[in-house]
């Protein structure tokens, strides 16, 4: 027992060591910095696609110079506008805001400052029917604008039906929504350029800049030591397994790190999105914070902690191998090349994604999402896309570990061979004999 406290507190003594170089240096703060904003940026994505699929506040004034109107021009519009831009399951939206205007030249002015987007005026042409006139900036082709003329066209259908002698009642049973129900040829199919699409590429991306990133960290970091023979002060004061420990654990309490980071933007992210969609999208009430991740995006808490694991383990696994790799070498280019076939392996879990996105239920990305070197890339992605299974998550965590333990079983066979071998350039062959002599 006393044996195994003593390399532990070895490896923690390495693990520190390799921290505090990481941590205390500029380009790392600079880093932090940016995965935080990043961690910011993604919980605000429901935000993003609610201001691109254009769900922003739009002020009308209403100037009616026609007094005989059957219903309240502002109510009706309202209603109509409401209705036409329902957000997803018909939920209203509140997105059109109209007042009456008593003053049609001060509300000109308020469109031109921007305090108005539209003053739309009403009148009754020489023929009896209704005639709109709207003052706006905005281009005809817009879909506010064109939301807004089937309102109007709806106003002016009331107004004449009226006019021929037909009751508001019976006006309701004609103007009543039209049953249309859509059904897909395969329910379950998942768009690749959904929402949720979007985030899990984007997870995918981060999940893979981080693992190369940390897991380079740990090849020069062993390659530099290595060739400044460091190295050979080290091993006289531990083991090369206890190196190889503390080598991963440090780049991995320094990834964490940032990943906290990331977190943290994550949550301010979400206590902001609430006041940040009022000042943004106008000054309707704003959806639960859920509901507005629901309709548009699933970014949840839960998904920030399934990417920390995935990312914990998959960086573990391949630590070790960039670990292994740069004990092979002196020189911190060479640990960039000695390192290329890792990351071309891990390379491929990322690019499989791409095509996962057409058919995320396909038998392949199932089978991708349980081999350790490519599931935390695959299985982030379903995660994201709501496409697997608890237990599927569950078996994957489980390989991905028994992974971890074969791979962490080699590279140190290969770490204790490699850290006292100088002066050779690393090959297959001497990588394998390593592997086998450690």
């Amino acid at each position: 027992m006393s044996g195994l406290g003593t390399s532990l507190r070895k490896a923690l003594i390495v693990a520190r060591r390799e921290y505090l170089q990481r941590v205390r240096t500029r380009s790392f703060a600079i880093m932090t910095v940016i995965v935080a904003l990043l961690g910011f940026l993604i919980a605000m994505l429901p935000l993003g696609f609610r201001f691109l699929a254009g769900d922003t506040q739009t002020r009308i004034g209403i100037v009616s110079e026609v007094t005989d109107l059957p219903v309240d021009p502002i109510t009706t519009l309202r209603v109509t506008l409401d209705t036409a831009s329902a957000g997803p399951a018909g939920t209203i939206t509140g997105r059109y805001t109209l007042s009456s205007v008593s003053d049609p030249a001060a509300a000109r002015d308020q469109v031109v400052g921007g305090s108005l987007d539209g003053l739309l005026t009403i009148r009754r042409g020489s023929d009896g029917d209704l005639a709109f006139e709207y003052f706006s900036k905005a281009s005809e082709d817009e879909p506010s604008v064109q939301i807004l003329r089937q309102a109007a066209a709806a106003l002016a259908i009331q107004d004449r039906l009226t006019r021929a002698g037909i009751d508001p009642a019976s006006q309701a049973g004609l103007f009543a929504a039209t049953g249309f129900l859509v059904s897909p040829v395969d329910p379950g199919a998942t768009s690749p350029e959904s929402a949720n699409g979007v985030l899990g590429f984007a997870l995918n991306i981060l999940m893979f800049t981080a693992i190369l990133t940390y897991g380079y960290w740990v090849a020069t970091s062993v390659a530099e030591e290595k060739g400044s023979r460091v190295m050979e002060l080290l091993v006289q004061a531990a083991t090369p397994n206890q190196l190889l420990s503390g080598k991963v654990l440090g780049a991995g309490a320094a990834g964490l790190t940032q990943y906290a980071a990331l977190v943290a933007g994550g949550i301010g992210g979400f206590l902001l999105q609430e006041p940040v969609s009022r000042l943004v999208l106008g000054s309707r009430a704003t959806p639960s914070i859920a509901d507005a991740a629901s309709s548009e995006v699933n970014v949840s808490l839960p998904l920030l902690l399934s990417f920390g694991l995935y990312f914990v383990l998959g960086f573990t696994l391949y630590a070790g191998l960039y670990a292994a790799a740069g004990s092979l070498v002196g020189r911190v280019q060479d640990a960039q090349q000695v390192g290329t076939p890792i990351t071309m392996l891990a390379m491929v879990g990322y690019v499989g994604t791409v095509g996962a996105a057409a058919a995320p239920d396909a038998p392949w990305v199932a089978v991708m999402s349980q081999i350790p070197f490519w599931s935390p890339s695959f299985m982030v992605f379903r995660i994201a896309n709501g496409t697997v299974a608890l237990g599927e998550v569950l078996l994957s965590i489980g390989l991905l570990l028994v992974g971890i333990m074969v791979v962490l079983l080699i590279a140190a066979r290969i770490y204790r061979a490699g850290v006292l071998l100088y002066g050779q350039r690393p090959s297959l062959r001497g990588l394998i004999s390593a592997a086998r002599s450690g």
